[in-house]
């Protein structure tokens, strides 16, 4: 019985390498720099995670002290009566409360924001490789 002449497989005989379609493993070199880029993000959150608190005590104190001055301005220039108008207002008991708000979420949300990007930056080669196959299709 005669054999046949073509060899069964995924890589035919007759088809040059350069025609083999290319490995769907990524590269070392992009996992390099993948890791480099987190590490990165990393340091980025980091940096942001620590300096939240002291840049917020700042704030507070900066507030305060502007809407006291505001207070003491409003007397000056629009007489007792605006100066109590302003004070009955309360702008510091609510700015600081618009403060503690903003430290309560800001640190929680760092985190949530470090770990959107880490997944999205390890999920990268996946990503391209998706896209390199629908922007092939529509060609």
């Amino acid at each position: 019985m005669p054999r046949n002449s073509f060899s069964v497989g995924r890589n035919p005989a007759n088809v040059s390498s350069a025609a083999q379609p290319a490995s769907r493993r990524p590269k070392p070199l992009l996992w390099a720099v993948i890791l480099i880029a987190m590490a990165v993000w990393t340091l980025l959150a980091w940096l942001a995670y620590a300096s939240t608190d002291p840049i917020l005590a700042w704030l507070t104190a900066t507030v305060s002290g502007v809407v006291e001055n505001g207070q003491g301005v409003a007397e000056v220039l629009g007489g007792r009566p605006a100066g109590e108008a302003v004070r009955a207002l309360d702008a510091s008991g609510l700015v600081g409360q618009l403060l503690e708000l903003v430290r309560i979420v800001a640190k929680p949300a760092i985190i949530a924001l470090w770990g959107l990007g880490i997944a999205v930056l390890a999920a990268l080669p996946v990503l391209a490789s998706v896209v390199r196959r629908v922007v092939g299709r529509l060609r």
